[in-house]
C-alpha cells in the first residue's frame, strides 16, 4: 500500500499522516488514557531505525486503537518530525531497550545478592567458630571451679 500523494502546497517531504492529523487536532491530553499519553510523551527522536542497508520495511503490522489515541500519536509523530509508522518504530525499540536494560540491571542486582549471601555465610561461619571457642573457655573455666 502506498501513501497518499503530498497535498498540494505542503511543503516538500511532509508526511501525509501528519498533514491529517493536522487537519483533525488530537484532543487535549488529558482527554487521553494514562497510559496514551505517557507513551505518547516518552518517545524521543532519535533518528531513522538501525537496519541493514538492502533491508526495506515490507512487513506489515496492524495494531488497533480508538481514533483519539491515533490522533494523540500522529500529533506527537508529527511533533517530532516522524511518520507515525516510524513513530512506532522507535517506540518499539526503545521499549526493547529498556527492557534489555531492566534485565542487564537485575542480572547484576542477583549477582551482587550472591556476593552479598556468600559474604554473610562467610561471616557466619567465622562467628560460629568464635563461638564455639568462647562456650568451650567458659565450660572448661566453670569445671575448673571447686
Amino acid at each position: 500500500m502506498r501513501l497518499p500523494p503530498q497535498p498540494p502546497g505542503a511543503p516538500a517531504g511532509t508526511n501525509p499522516e501528519a498533514v491529517a492529523s493536522q487537519q483533525h487536532p488530537a484532543p487535549p491530553a488529558a482527554a487521553l488514557p494514562l497510559a496514551c499519553v505517557d507513551h505518547a510523551q516518552g518517545i524521543v527522536a532519535v533518528g531513522k531505525s538501525p537496519q541493514h542497508p538492502s533491508e526495506r520495511a515490507t512487513e506489515r503490522v496492524a495494531v488497533l486503537m480508538t481514533p483519539t489515541e491515533k490522533a494523540a500519536y500522529a500529533d506527537r509523530a508529527n511533533s517530532l518530525g516522524l511518520s507515525l509508522g516510524q513513530f512506532f518504530r522507535e517506540a518499539g525499540a526503545a521499549y526493547a531497550n529498556r527492557n534489555a536494560e531492566a534485565e542487564t540491571r537485575s542480572l547484576a542486582e542477583a549477582e551482587a545478592l550472591e556476593a552479598a549471601l556468600r559474604q554473610l555465610e562467610l561471616s557466619t561461619s567465622r562467628t560460629e567458630r568464635t563461638l564455639d571457642v568462647a562456650l568451650a573457655e567458659v565450660r572448661a573455666a566453670l569445671g575448673a571451679q571447686p
